[in-house]
């Protein structure tokens, strides 16, 4: 389930980079939202702690991201609503690959995958932070990755530890 979870919201998110209208954009954020609605059903059907694959396990909290990040879509179709469309349909295809990224985080249960996942939010969300184009744009982008990138290395650093201990 959460392979085709993944594929699905990918296919979609690149369907939303070459839309022509802003229209067929919100459409597809629309098939973007069935398919977390998808996923949260089969979650609360299977029951939580359910173990999807060997690097995905699921619970109660872990849906709540779908409500949240529909509202965040609804919000920004207002926001971005004077934006030229390359800019529109950048910022929502980022959006919903953001979405799909913060979901694998969650759900991870392998360090790995986590981490893969984790820089896929990094990646997303600056180019979010950059989608305007703009000179001020683009120096918070590399100030957004830059913080980051020493966050993420510090964690990292801290799993390396951490696990160095529990092998003594």
């Amino acid at each position: 389930m959460i392979a085709l979870y993944f594929l699905l919201s990918a296919l979609i998110a690149l369907a939303a980079a070459f839309a022509r209208q802003r229209r067929t954009v919100k459409r597809l954020g629309a098939a973007f939202y069935l398919v977390q609605l998808s996923l949260v059903a089969h979650i609360v059907a299977e029951g939580y702690g359910e173990v999807s694959s060997q690097f995905f396990r699921f619970d109660a909290a872990g849906t709540l991201l779908t409500i949240v990040s529909a509202f965040v879509f609804v919000h920004s179709c207002v926001y971005l609503r004077d934006n030229p469309i390359k800019e529109y349909r950048l910022y929502f295809t980022l959006l919903m690959l953001l979405t799909t990224a913060i979901t694998g985080v969650y759900f991870a249960r392998n360090i790995a995958v986590t981490w893969i996942f984790l820089e896929a939010t990094t990646l997303c969300a600056a180019g979010i932070v950059y989608h305007r184009r703009t000179a001020q744009a683009l120096e918070a982008t590399w100030k957004y990755i830059f913080v980051c990138s020493v966050g993420i290395a510090t964690a990292y650093l801290g799993i390396l530890l951490l696990s160095s201990l529990g092998d003594g």
